[in-house]
């Protein structure tokens, strides 16, 4: 399953492959976040994806990046918590197609 991922540039190195949760990690982009902390979060939406790279970015410093993923069909689910009408999705991982700047 495609998806995006917004994050920066300070967090995910440009020769990774792969997207792996904060509690392999140790980073992540909402501070006040206590679960589901072995996920990483995607969306369908590109454009939710570059908002969520620009915060990363102001997080952490370095450039916003949206990140084309492939998230594994078996192991993906809608998120419960998604709002506003955001489509959310969560998986144990996820492989890096593609970076695209914000």
């Amino acid at each position: 399953m495609r998806a995006y991922h917004g994050t920066s540039t300070a967090i995910v190195a440009a020769d990774e492959f792969r997207l792996l949760p904060p509690a392999q990690t140790g980073k992540l982009q909402e501070a006040g976040r206590k679960k589901r902390l072995d996920c990483v979060f995607a969306t369908p939406d590109e454009g939710l994806a570059r908002i969520y790279a620009g915060r990363a970015a102001r997080r952490f410093g370095g450039h916003p990046v949206v990140l084309v993923v492939s998230l594994p069909e078996r192991d993906t689910e809608l998120d419960p918590g998604s709002r506003d009408g955001a489509t959310v999705l969560v998986a144990p991982g996820a492989w890096i197609v593609e970076r695209r700047a914000r």
